[in-house]
């Protein structure tokens, strides 16, 4: 099945149309970020969300915001800042929350 479609459906990715926005996620463990790109360039995505590191990220690479939310309990931040990732799909922002305090990071 996989030979015959454009859209992976036997991969480590999950791709997802959510409010008209193309996201693809990934845990990360072994992807680098060239690949991330062509994914980007390849499908058109609007959002790539990523983990593995549990060190929050939040950029972009050409329109598309690519977000790593850190980890909830196993942070690897100097300062061990616990954290989520939050996206706004209606105004296109992403934020790193801490835990904690609720502040954005």
């Amino acid at each position: 099945d996989q030979m015959m479609l454009e859209v992976p459906i036997q991969t480590p990715y999950v791709f997802a149309f959510i409010e008209g926005k193309r996201f693809m996620i990934n845990h990360g463990h072994s992807i680098s970020e060239e690949d991330i790109h062509k994914l980007i360039m390849k499908y058109k995505l609007d959002y790539f969300i990523t983990g593995h590191t549990h060190i929050p990220l939040i950029k972009k690479i050409e329109n598309c915001v690519v977000i790593n939310p850190g980890s909830t309990s196993l942070s690897k931040r100097e300062d061990k800042i616990n954290s989520v990732g939050f996206i706004e799909v209606e105004s296109g922002s992403a934020h790193i929350i801490d835990l904690e305090t609720g502040v954005v990071i």
